[in-house]
């Protein structure tokens, strides 16, 4: 999962905030990693349910594949899971969603570009386009994730700003 937004700053640095490039990476590496962390945990849920399915606008499975998800036997003779009989998106088996429980979070920070890939493996939501699906967001989310990252970068930024003591020996 890729999230882009857009962040622009501007306005005076004060005299007493000057950083380097690399401490501004280092800051915007760890709120972008906060960002991941809060999408993973708070709304990764959301999209193995039907009301996730409408605020991100899933489209409808093919009906043939709706009534073997719900009635049927899949092609090799086994019986239809449990989970499949629930008639969740993105959900067949459980096991895309069990498997997207662990992520692994990357954040990165160059000088013109920063973000998060949230990467999980669920190798069956390669097919028709489910990945794309998993990895929506809506417009709500966009706020609370820009919100929790502005946040984290005050936080950040007070936390360089802190006067430090320094000892001359």
């Amino acid at each position: 999962m890729n999230i882009t937004f857009r962040v622009k700053y501007s306005g005076a640095v004060p005299s007493d905030m000057s950083f380097t490039q690399r401490t501004w990476n280092r800051i915007m590496r760890e709120a972008w990693g906060t960002v991941g962390r809060y999408w993973h945990r708070r709304f990764r849920r959301k999209h193995f349910t039907t009301a996730g399915a409408k605020e991100y606008g899933y489209r409808k499975n093919n009906p043939d594949y709706e009534w073997v998800k719900k009635y049927g036997k899949i092609y090799w003779g086994k019986p239809v899971p449990p989970a499949a009989r629930a008639n969740l998106p993105l959900v067949f088996s459980g096991e895309s969603r069990r498997r997207t429980k662990q992520a692994r979070i990357t954040p990165y920070a160059h000088s013109k570009k920063s973000g998060v890939r949230v990467a999980m493996n669920a190798p069956a939501l390669n097919y028709w386009g489910l990945a794309a699906e998993l990895t929506t967001i809506s417009a709500v989310e966009t706020q609370q994730l820009i919100l929790v990252l502005d946040t984290q970068i005050d936080r950040l930024l007070r936390r360089v700003r802190r006067p430090r003591t320094k000892h001359i020996r």
